[in-house]
């Protein structure tokens, strides 16, 4: 099956990824993927084709706390295509213990939000022949909790806390650093689209707090909220843009030039 509409998801080894490929490849997108695992991809593909046997699916293995490595799959990326027309920025992480990436910066920061930052930029090239690129980032309503992001404390927090700490700061990083790329990039659509808690591995793992493991029952689907992902492509609202945000942005985006740059 040839396409001409060709659409990236990272973290497709996700139950969320997961459901977004298989929404978009019934919607007959040629799928460009990046995952840290992988033999977890590789099975995905597989899956995939076996519902999808025409589809087109084409892989790449990258840790996107791996800076350098971006970059390296990127150009990897754009060398084979021409251009992008959707990008799904899924790929994150919960942990519940501190750990560093290659840079030592905290393991949330450096996945959840530098990594779709750096991401971005790197493959604008070709998002930029596309007719009208679309780029959608898996947010999370926790987000909404965060009163002041502590710029601070990102790279490496003194007072660790997995979900209401470093996890819920790193999503209300990416909104701030993808608000300021809507600025810079206006022919190209952004969306950070704030999922619910979903049943996934993710809200099962030990840095789930328990009382929110008693409301499992009441998460919504990976498919829900894959679909929610999707549809952002569709009804585009946007990124809000608030004032208060001017001093923290200009923060974000001098940490993040830091590491850009240097790699």
């Amino acid at each position: 099956m040839k396409s001409n509409k060709i659409a990236l998801v990272t973290g497709s080894t996700s139950d969320i990824g997961f459901e977004l490929c298989r929404i978009l490849l019934a919607h007959g997108y040629e799928l460009v993927n990046i995952d840290r695992n992988k033999q977890g991809a590789i099975k995905v593909k597989e899956q995939l084709l076996t519902e999808f046997p025409k589809g087109m699916i084409n892989n790449y293995t990258a840790d996107l706390s791996d800076f350098q490595r971006v970059k390296i799959t990127t150009h990897a990326i754009i060398d084979k295509y021409n251009q992008i027309d959707l990008l799904f920025l899924n790929a994150g992480v919960l942990l519940n213990e501190k750990t560093f990436n290659k840079d030592q910066i905290e393991q949330h920061l450096a996945t959840n939000s530098l990594a779709p930052y750096f991401l971005t930029l790197s493959l604008m090239p070709v998002l930029k022949q596309s007719k009208k690129a679309k780029i959608v980032v898996s947010g999370s309503g926790i987000s909404r909790m965060v009163k002041n992001i502590e710029v601070s404390q990102l790279v490496n927090p003194t007072n660790f806390k997995p979900m209401s700490g470093a996890y819920a700061q790193s999503k209300a990083t990416v909104k701030v650093l993808f608000s300021y790329l809507q600025e810079q990039y206006r022919d190209i659509d952004f969306s950070v689209v704030e999922l619910p808690p979903t049943k996934t591995k993710m809200a099962t793992s030990e840095a789930m707090p328990t009382l929110l493991k008693w409301f499992l029952f009441l998460f919504s689907s990976a498919e829900k909220s894959a679909n929610k992902l999707y549809q952002a492509t569709i009804v585009h609202k946007g990124i809000k843009t608030e004032k208060k945000h001017d001093e923290i942005t200009e923060q974000l985006i001098s940490l993040a030039g830091k590491y850009y740059h240097e790699n």
